[in-house]
């Protein structure tokens, strides 16, 4: 049962796991649809007899079935390729695999590494999610999340007929509120499918990572993303050793009750201290105490009293016009920010963190 829940969703996976690692969190499970019978995915002639949905939410797009006196034309390698990708069963889907893979995957089944892509196919075809298959036109498989307007699309950018031989090239498509979102580069498949004993069978698989460096457009969205990755890791480590110095200076007050808290990092310092005091509490090393920390400043200010009982710390970027953001804290613990990259926005009106 193992190898052939596995099997039925490993095609699909290999050309849509790619581009849906672009699209961080494309939907949520809300339960396993059922999947389309293969039984249903055959040839259709002339006859007029519509289109029939075969689950809730699935739309077929095809040719209308055959005639009682009429006799139903082979299976063409589209229509084989589609019986792969919506297979419910092993053998839907093992049939159109050449006789030699066949034999490899029933005596080397670990060999392939299909345990991460057991239950992709059922994830696809999930309650709430409209499917479309389609046997004909631009578009092969088509699923989308009503909930949150995003859509992946399946589509043939092209085919070329050599009888026995066919040759498929199929590209991945991310949508959502019906505009195409940026990948960082476009997946596209080559699906040879050779008629091999009466049967179409995908006899080569190959995977194409087109980078268009020509397109001045597609090159600022890939700067645009790569920089907002940067800022995001520079800030998370920010965060880090704010949080590390707020738990210090808690730590620092608690020791030296009579002091309260301190406004000079180096006071939680002082590794060449013979021993702790006030002015050299060894909490942290000197590195840790450092007011600068990569691209931020970090400061202490705002200390009054004796014992002191409040304190203000601020980081902010060296600079401030590269859209990184100011980060700012108090005795409190509560970790505020402010767009403009400076300590006096964060302090008088920062946005509270989420």
């Amino acid at each position: 049962m193992y190898r052939r829940r596995l099997m039925g969703a490993a095609f699909f996976f290999l050309m849509a796991t790619v581009a849906l690692s672009a699209a961080a969190g494309f939907g949520q499970k809300v339960g396993a649809a059922e999947t389309v019978d293969p039984s249903q995915i055959v040839a259709r002639s002339q006859a007029s007899s519509p289109p029939q949905s075969l689950v809730p939410g699935l739309s077929v797009i095809a040719e209308p079935t055959a005639g009682p006196n009429q006799k139903e034309p082979p299976q063409t390698a589209r229509q084989a390729l589609l019986e792969m990708l919506l297979a419910r069963t092993p053998d839907a889907f093992e049939k159109h695999l050449p006789s030699a893979t066949r034999e490899f995957v029933k005596t080397a089944l670990g060999v392939m590494p299909l345990q991460a892509v057991i239950g992709f196919l059922g994830d696809l075809q999930q309650t709430g999610r409209e499917l479309e298959s389609s046997e004909t036109g631009p578009t092969l498989i088509r699923t989308r999340d009503s909930g949150s307007e995003q859509a992946i699309e399946l589509t043939v950018e092209d085919e070329i007929d050599g009888g026995d031989q066919v040759d498929l090239r199929l590209a991945v498509h991310i949508y959502r509120a019906g505009r195409a979102l940026p990948l960082p580069f476009v997946p596209t498949f080559d699906c040879r499918m050779v008629m091999e004993e009466g049967v179409w069978r995908l006899s080569e698989l190959a995977l194409n990572l087109r980078l268009p460096l020509g397109d001045a457009g597609w090159l600022d969205e890939v700067k645009q993303k790569v920089e907002k990755g940067t800022a995001q890791t520079h800030e998370m480590l920010v965060l880090r050793r704010m949080r590390m110095l707020l738990a210090t200076e808690m730590t620092y007050a608690a020791s030296y009750p009579a002091v309260g808290f301190t406004c000079a990092l180096s006071d939680l310092a002082g590794s060449d201290a013979g021993h702790p005091g006030p002015r050299a509490a060894m909490l942290i090393d000197d590195e840790q105490a450092s007011a600068l920390s990569g691209d931020y400043l970090f400061s202490l200010s705002d200390c009054s009293g004796g014992p002191v009982r409040h304190f203000k710390l601020a980081a902010v970027p060296q600079n401030p016009e590269n859209g990184e953001r100011a980060f700012c804290s108090d005795e409190s613990g509560e970790v505020r920010y402010a767009d403009d990259g400076r300590a006096a926005s964060c302090l008088a009106e920062g946005e509270r963190l989420p």
